[in-house]
């Protein structure tokens, strides 16, 4: 069996360790460019009563936007809407949100759960949609 030298296995490795810190590069940069600040606030952190199921978009200025995303007018008590995910893919956010409804008797009283997505840099689009897959339409 013929052993190979030191400077072979050198000749060897170097390519080798070349391709994983490319790989690593590329997933760090696309990470780093899929990235972005948001936070979420929830229904009660501020009074809103909102009659149709979908989503507002305001613009607060210094690079502050909200999207209230609303599940609409409810009967009775105990209906929530939160959001799963926040992604973003290219130029698009994509929320993903979860409505509950009430687990057993509720209070008989109108609500109107919603939830408040703030981002502090405007995407060119906006994809709001339940885990149902069903789309949150924009009323303004």
């Amino acid at each position: 069996m013929k052993k190979r030298s030191k400077k072979t296995k050198l000749l060897w490795i170097i390519p080798v360790i070349i391709l994983v810190c490319v790989c690593i590069s590329i997933l760090l940069i696309h990470n780093y460019n899929n990235r972005f600040r948001y936070e979420i606030y929830s229904n009660g952190e501020m009074d809103y009563q909102f009659m149709d199921k979908g989503y507002y978009y305001e613009d607060l200025g210094g690079g502050v936007y909200h999207y209230v995303i609303t599940s609409g007018e409810k009967s009775t008590g105990g209906y929530s809407i939160d959001i799963k995910s926040v992604t973003k893919e290219e130029d698009t956010v994509k929320v993903l949100v979860y409505e509950t409804k009430p687990d057993g008797i509720a209070t008989t009283a109108l609500t109107y759960p919603y939830v408040i997505l703030e981002l502090y840099e405007k995407p060119s689009n906006i994809e709001i949609k339940d885990v149902e897959g069903n789309t949150f339409d924009r009323f303004n």
